[in-house]
């Protein structure tokens, strides 16, 4: 369950608070009853209480809406995780959420998008638990998916041509999380372009803050990222990164969450192909 509140905002710990809350109920109903079973019952009435006040208006209802199947999943996991990285470096900016929406359009119908930023207005309200989230889906997902959700991240963090140095910690704590390896972010990465920057503050005051990390100028350099190698990399070792890549992420292993997740999917298959045909063409081999 994804708690409504980051209990780790408060000075003592979030887990300890958990802990402390039911035996502080305990005690306080034996104090007031003086019957131990009687401080049981209040106890548990006490914490059930809780529950409804805390929890029946979290953004875990978004995944007990009426109606709601397996791509609904999908696409809520989407916008918890997108309201944190919109937020990330302490900023909601408007472009970031009408990127969500044009996505939203492109896959989705009217109604459905209309419920959909709904959802993300909730979620941007609240303190989202990326741990917990993502805690709760890495096993529930697999590997094709998890890379579809990070593509969707990215794009959104570097919507605005820049990606503050929080966005991308928040990135890679996410990749972390859902066990995808770090050469397969840097390969997402590696398909965007953007400045990376310490933050906004520092990148009005000094233009140096501004770096060209994953964004080389070099049209082969980058073709290696998305390969997941180094330009060192043989021939062999080459042919073997893509006959994977492609496999994982060819658009049939996304077919269980719907036909607008294939699309994206198509992109990113493309773009590897044309990677891998930029550095066929290069080094000559067929």
């Amino acid at each position: 369950m994804f708690d409504l509140f980051d209990l780790s905002d408060i000075p003592i710990n979030g887990r300890v608070l958990r802990i402390i809350f039911p035996i502080g109920a305990f005690f306080l109903a034996w104090l007031m009853t003086g019957n131990f079973f009687a401080a049981i019952v209040l106890a548990g009435l006490f914490m059930w209480i809780r529950y409804i006040v805390l929890f029946k208006s979290s953004t875990d209802g978004l995944f007990k809406q009426k109606g709601a199947s397996g791509g609904d999943d999908f696409i809520n996991i989407i916008l918890l995780l997108s309201a944190a990285v919109i937020k990330a470096d302490k900023r909601i900016y408007k472009k970031e959420r009408e990127l969500v929406r044009r996505r939203l359009e492109h896959d989705f119908n009217e109604k459905q998008v209309t419920r959909y930023m709904a959802n993300l207005d909730l979620c941007l309200k609240k303190q989202v638990k990326v741990s917990s989230i993502c805690q709760t889906i890495k096993h529930k997902l697999d590997m094709p998916a998890k890379l579809q959700l990070l593509n969707f991240l990215m794009g959104i963090a570097v919507s605005n041509g820049c990606l503050v140095d929080a966005e991308f910690h928040l990135l890679a704590k996410i990749a972390s999380r859902l066990n995808i390896p770090e050469r397969s972010f840097r390969s997402i990465l590696a398909l965007f372009k953007f400045k990376r920057i310490t933050s906004f503050e520092k990148a009005k005051s000094k233009k140096k803050t501004y770096s060209k990390t994953f964004t080389s100028s070099s049209k082969l350099a980058t073709s290696y990222l998305v390969l997941e190698l180094d330009e060192k990399a043989t021939d062999d070792e080459v042919k073997k990164a893509y006959r994977r890549l492609a496999k994982l992420h060819h658009p049939d292993r996304v077919v269980h969450l719907g036909p607008q997740y294939q699309h994206n999917a198509k992109t990113k298959f493309q773009k590897i192909s044309d990677a891998y045909e930029r550095i066929k063409q290069k080094r000559g081999f067929k």
